[in-house]
């Protein structure tokens, strides 16, 4: 900007994290699977994770919807999906799945898993 002025700060919010424990279970699995791969990988893959749940946080809005009011984004160097929504101040991670399962789920099948989780989660 002219004069050596800065332009306005975007406000910052703060989201709180939830994981549905379906997704911490699945987290699990990954670790435990990339750790079988290679040693230290269940590591990387958690720390790529991690980034992805810090990334949400900051900008969950830019993340595509995919299905009803799902949000959806990739985690960095592993082909998986965090599923989550938005409501006020919290931020639900409600699936977390391989990328290629959507080519061995029917969109019906994965419609379906995202609708019980919806449930399940708003019916707390």
């Amino acid at each position: 900007m002219a004069g050596g002025q800065k332009p306005p700060a975007w406000p910052v919010m703060s989201y709180r994290l939830e994981v549905s424990p379906e997704a911490e279970e699945d987290l699990a699995q990954a670790f435990s699977y990339y750790e079988k791969l290679r040693s230290s990988l269940g590591r990387e893959f958690v720390t790529c994770v991690d980034e992805t749940f810090e990334r949400i946080t900051r900008s969950p809005l830019s993340a595509a919807i995919g299905y009803k009011s799902v949000r959806q984004t990739l985690v960095h160097r592993f082909p998986y999906v965090v599923c989550y929504v938005l409501n006020e101040q919290m931020l639900s991670i409600l699936l977390f799945f391989m990328a290629i399962a959507t080519l061995w789920l029917g969109s019906d099948e994965l419609s379906s898993c995202l609708n019980q989780s919806l449930d399940d989660n708003f019916a707390r």
